[in-house]
């Protein structure tokens, strides 16, 4: 993985603030908005970051991004992601987002320079045929020379290093990447610089937008501690309008496999898991609801639902006017 440790540039806020929205500590790490809604604390959860302080998840009411604050320092991050042991996350060939990069770099980007960004070991980059050139950025040192034995040409360890890069690609990959961001804006900023005309940026996340993250909120499964930034079709769409970068491409995924019976039953726990929670401030009805089936097994799970196989995240392609 990789990390951006940008400053906060001169950035207008654009949108109107709605009535329940209130000027926080923590402004809009994209569009530098001050009145964001904070829609409530965050319970930690398993990740490779080690947070001090307890985090709360706040909103944009201008481009729509969710992001984590307080949280670690971009000193830390660096620390954190250059220790980080190829053990810690394994590639399968299978995976959706690659399999959707393959296809794009079939379709669209028959030859050229390829950056990947967080490239890790190099598993993306090496399923691709030798016509391409490839070229990385990877903060953990043990990934970094793996993927230098696979020939690929690690060109910095974080985007920071990035000022006054020369070579411009034909396309930018960033796999499940900019959550990791502290400011993804900046960082799309600057790897829109390093397009050719024409070039593509493909990248894949969590999607805010999916039925089950916004019914689950602050309790949904996708809060690492690693993951400060979350994201949705109105951001991309403001972040490509900033960029004169036209977005051609939006799949929404999963990164597991499974029936549809078993998703839909993944969705209706979440949505007992929401009604309880809703009426636990209704004491009586909270207690009449607790001996009933399946709100009888809620109060039973020792954390909230998970929907792993509902098609949570996104697949974005944009395009260099």
């Amino acid at each position: 993985m990789v990390i951006a440790i940008l400053p906060v540039t001169n950035i207008n806020a654009l949108g109107a603030s709605r009535r329940d929205t209130v000027v926080t500590p923590h402004p809009c790490p994209a569009c530098e908005n001050t009145k964001t809604l904070c829609l409530g604390k965050l319970k930690e959860n398993k990740g490779i970051i080690t947070l001090k302080k307890d985090s709360s998840l706040f909103k944009c009411q201008n481009c729509g991004l969710l992001f984590r604050r307080p949280y670690a320092s971009p000193k830390e991050l660096y620390e954190a992601y250059s220790k980080v042991s190829i053990t810690n996350w394994q590639y399968s060939q299978k995976r959706k987002d690659f399999l959707l990069t393959l296809k794009l770099v079939e379709r669209l980007v028959p030859f050229g320079n390829v950056l990947d960004v967080g490239c890790f070991c190099g598993d993306l980059l090496g399923m691709l045929p030798s016509r391409y050139k490839k070229y990385g950025i990877e903060p953990s040192d043990s990934a970094r020379r793996l993927a230098e034995e696979k020939g690929i040409i690690i060109i910095a360890r974080s985007l920071e290093e990035l000022d006054g890069e020369e070579i411009k690609f034909d396309l930018i990959v960033l796999l499940d990447v900019v959550e990791h961001l502290l400011f993804p804006f900046h960082a799309m900023q600057k790897l829109s610089s390093l397009l050719n005309r024409g070039g593509l940026i493909a990248l894949s996340t969590g999607n805010t937008d999916a039925l089950p993250w916004r019914l689950m909120r602050t309790d949904y499964w996708y809060y690492f501690t690693e993951h400060v930034s979350f994201f949705n079709l109105k951001w991309f769409k403001w972040m490509a309008s900033q960029l004169d970068l036209r977005i051609v491409m939006l799949e929404k995924f999963s990164h597991f496999e499974g029936s549809i019976l078993e998703r839909w039953r993944q969705l209706s726990q979440c949505l007992a898991f929401w009604s309880a929670k809703k009426c636990r401030k209704y004491g009586l009805l909270y207690r009449l609801l607790s001996v009933t089936y399946p709100f009888s097994k809620v109060k039973k799970w020792p954390e909230a639902p998970t929907t792993r196989l509902w098609r949570d995240h996104v697949f974005v392609v944009m395009k260099s006017e």
